[in-house]
């Protein structure tokens, strides 16, 4: 494959991530939500102002049976981010609150199964719990549902019932729900395609802050889906997502500034603004930023926007070859996680072949240093 041919294949996929589960035949009901969005928005909160301190007067209030301790225990045990992660232990307050039919943990346990996290993974399982907390109006649960609807995931393919779970989750401010809608009306699926209602139902969802509906936004902008053309605007919402931390937004970002200025010119501004941005992305854990790094320093992509440097382009295609053994690209990007592992053994070879021995080496030791410096920024 082409770098140009490549690069249009990432282009050409919008940057909606949803989790899929396989479901039931069992449907949520209409009722009052147990768990609101307000709700379960300031469980979330509560879970990331926790300290080290706070966590064990959580964990004591856990052990006494407090079952929204338990939710927020869970969710501290499992981020690791104010304790070492211990998925034991979080598997064990996730399970107890879920049994108590507390929707959030429910939706976590659910989660749980379906990628094999702590435990084996086990969709049917999986299933049971989404149903049971979307059956009590849990907006998130009822996504999870919709997507595996519109998937056809373990029950037959129907694309009416998940326009109906998304359209209950978004009417309750579900970003996730908000952005499945705007799906199905983008394709078409179970409703009348009508591009305009999927802008309107992916702005509702990025101005909440949702990033897959900011990297969605950018997308509609850059290729004029719903919407005049406006690369300015896509930039702009592709930044938004960036600027959260999110590794497709970033990348998209510097993608864009990349091919701003037009085929045979440059832009040193624009390209070290795209440089950036692409290492950014690597940072965040997305492989195919680091192997578009490889691409442009080895002149195989937008050549002539930087200083040709093979142990430069070596050092990303073997970061990038690392990257992708680490994540979980292939299944939230499979096509373009395809296209870079069908060229990146054939990239490393050949630029290997054009340094000597010291550089190989360097080039080995750069990106070893390289991921242990950036471990804990990437989503693993």
């Amino acid at each position: 494959m082409t770098a140009g041919r490549f690069i249009t294949h990432v282009v050409g996929l919008t940057t909606v991530v949803v989790a899929c589960a396989t479901v039931t035949a069992q449907t949520p009901g209409t009722s009052a939500p147990v768990v609101t969005e307000a709700r379960r928005r300031e469980l979330l909160q509560a879970a990331e102002a926790l300290t080290s301190e706070t966590l064990a007067d959580v964990l004591r209030r856990a052990e006494a049976g407090d079952v929204e301790a338990q939710v927020l225990a869970g969710i501290a045990l499992g981020d690791g981010k104010v304790v070492p992660k211990d998925m034991d232990r979080a598997g064990h307050w996730i399970r107890t609150a879920a049994e108590k039919n507390h929707p959030t943990a429910q939706t976590m346990l659910g989660n749980l199964y379906n990628t094999g996290t702590g435990m084996p993974q086990d969709s049917q399982k999986a299933v049971e719990w989404y149903a049971k907390a979307a059956a009590q109006g849990y907006a998130q649960a009822q996504t999870s549902l919709g997507w595996a609807y519109l998937e056809g995931q373990g029950l037959r393919a129907n694309p009416v019932e998940a326009v109906r779970l998304f359209r209950l989750a978004a009417e309750q401010g579900n970003a996730r729900g908000q952005v499945g809608l705007g799906y199905v009306y983008a394709l078409g699926k179970g409703v009348d395609k009508n591009e305009r209602e999927a802008v309107a139902s992916y702005r509702k969802a990025a101005e909440q802050g949702e990033p897959a509906a900011q990297n969605t936004l950018g997308f509609v902008y850059e290729n004029g889906k719903g919407v005049r053309k406006d690369k300015d605007e896509a930039a702009k919402w592709y930044k938004k997502a960036s600027e959260q931390g999110d590794a497709e937004g970033s990348f998209h970002y510097g993608r864009l500034y990349l091919q701003k200025p037009g085929p045979g010119r440059t832009d040193p501004v624009g390209t070290r603004v795209a440089v950036d941005s692409l290492k950014l992305s690597s940072e965040q854990g997305y492989p195919v930023a680091a192997f578009v790094l490889g691409e442009v320093f080895s002149y195989r992509l937008f050549p002539y926007h930087v200083t040709k440097d093979n142990l430069e382009a070596c050092t990303w295609y073997v970061i990038a070859s690392n990257l992708d053994k680490q994540g979980q690209w292939e299944m939230e990007q499979p096509e373009p996680i395809a296209a870079m592992r069908k060229d990146l053994p054939g990239r490393i070879d050949k630029v290997r072949k054009g340094l000597g021995t010291t550089e190989r080496a360097e080039c080995e030791r750069r990106a070893s240093d390289w991921m242990t410096a950036h471990s804990q920024g990437r989503r693993e």
